[in-house]
């Protein structure tokens, strides 16, 4: 069935004239008056009646009608998503990503992308939530997979984990096994590049914890936990920064003491695109793989790797 005389048929319904719309479609009348016969004798039935100078649908054709729209929606909806993925296919895929999932997951789902899609270059922003922000605004990324409390509003939000956050604390600190939010009050907190980490400050106001920041304007993850390791302040991580970041290190000394925040606090990891973005085949195929791949490969829980004080050890990144 030739989805133009469906069209046409519907153009009919909606103006009740065949001039109008063989000017539109660009068409004779007679033209439009043959794709409506040709249409009446593949469905068996009359489809159209005069009504003074207007025609209408009969009383069968109202009944198809609904279908009719509904595969006409269907059909543009499914060019749409054709054109999409040849112009994606052309330009490639761009996946903004904070570190610690850029380092975790973001390879594998890749790799398993990239054999469905072997044609389909992906490109990888590593950056803050707020830098990710930024690349889905000027459409430099596609999707960006980050933290939800610095996501766009204006953005879609998928949440896919949550995050647990955790302690780190001087390896003199005398607690063993948790520690709560309030034990942080007027501790110096060192905080891992400040405008990125709205999660740890937020969690601290959060429970109106007064807190100092040191005078040194620390910015890497590594350079915080030698510092809180030697006892110069305290700072908080979460699973997913401890877990893409294990490593045995070489000074036992410079190893903070790690222990789980209670109560229990997360963040929200998950996927932001702008609303307006359209769907995109290969995104979706994107996701899809992302979200396997972090089902095998979950955060692992921190006290697997607990050491006999109850503290992990571990350097890292964000």
């Amino acid at each position: 069935m030739d989805i133009n005389k469906l069209k046409a048929f519907v153009a009919v319904c909606n103006t009740g004239s065949y001039t109008k719309v063989a000017k539109s479609f660009g068409y004779t009348h007679a033209g439009i008056s043959y794709m409506i016969k040709s249409l009446e004798d593949e469905v068996g039935f009359s489809l159209l009646e005069k009504k003074g100078t207007s025609r209408i649908p009969t009383a069968n054709a109202r009944k198809i009608l609904p279908d009719i729209l509904n595969v006409l929606d269907s059909m543009e909806r499914l060019e749409h998503s054709i054109a999409l993925g040849r112009s994606s296919m052309a330009a490639g895929l761009n996946i903004a990503a904070i570190e610690s999932a850029s380092i975790k997951w973001i390879p594998l789902t890749i790799s398993r992308f990239s054999a469905e899609h072997p044609d389909v270059p992906v490109n990888v922003f590593t950056g803050d939530p707020f830098q990710i922000n930024g690349w889905l605004r000027d459409d430099d990324a596609d999707v960006g997979l980050t933290v939800r409390s610095w996501t766009d509003p204006d953005y879609s939000w998928t949440p896919l984990i949550q995050d647990r956050f955790y302690g780190l604390l001087p390896k003199s600190d005398p607690h063993q096994h948790s520690v709560s939010v309030q034990d942080f009050e007027d501790k110096y907190i060192f905080i891992p590049n400040p405008y990125g980490n709205r999660d740890i400050t937020n969690l601290l106001d959060k429970y109106d914890i007064s807190y100092q920041v040191p005078n040194d304007n620390t910015i890497s993850m590594m350079s915080v936990n030698t510092n809180v390791a030697v006892g110069r302040g305290y700072s908080i991580s979460t699973g997913l920064m401890i877990d893409s970041n294990r490593v045995v290190a070489e000074i036992p000394e410079l190893q903070p003491k790690i222990l789980p925040i209670e109560p229990e606090t997360y963040r929200e990891i998950g996927l932001s695109r702008k609303k307006n973005a359209g769907r995109s085949p290969l995104v979706d195929d994107f996701i899809r793989c992302l979200k396997q791949v972090i089902q095998e490969y979950p955060i692992k829980p921190i006290e697997l790797e607990a050491s006999d004080s109850g503290s992990i050890n571990f350097l890292g990144v964000l």
